[in-house]
């Protein structure tokens, strides 16, 4: 009984790890959190154009995709990645490949 226990909370820790590391994605990218602001695409006028705009420059936008796709990739191989959160991560990482 004392070893299942065990096996119960050690899961529902790493559980509980792997959303801490999902909520920080998810704040990167759609705010709250730290930081509390979402990541923020800089759009500029093309040739004084009237409605014509080009994507500004996107370096440190990579670094975060790259930094959350790494994040997201260890959440989902994580054997304790199951259920509810599973669906969540996929669509997540669904989400940042179509970005990318």
């Amino acid at each position: 009984l004392k070893e299942e226990i065990q096996q119960v909370s050690n899961t529902a820790t790493q559980e509980a790890s792997l959303e801490e590391l999902l909520k920080k994605v998810q704040n990167t990218w759609m705010g709250g959190g730290e930081p509390s602001k979402p990541v923020e695409f800089i759009v500029t006028m093309y040739k004084e154009q009237k409605d014509v705009y080009v994507l500004g420059a996107v370096d440190d936008i990579m670094v975060v995709l790259e930094d959350s796709t790494v994040t997201v990739s260890t959440i989902v191989t994580s054997r304790f990645c199951e259920g509810g959160l599973r669906a969540r991560v996929e669509k997540w990482e669904e989400d940042l490949r179509y970005i990318s």
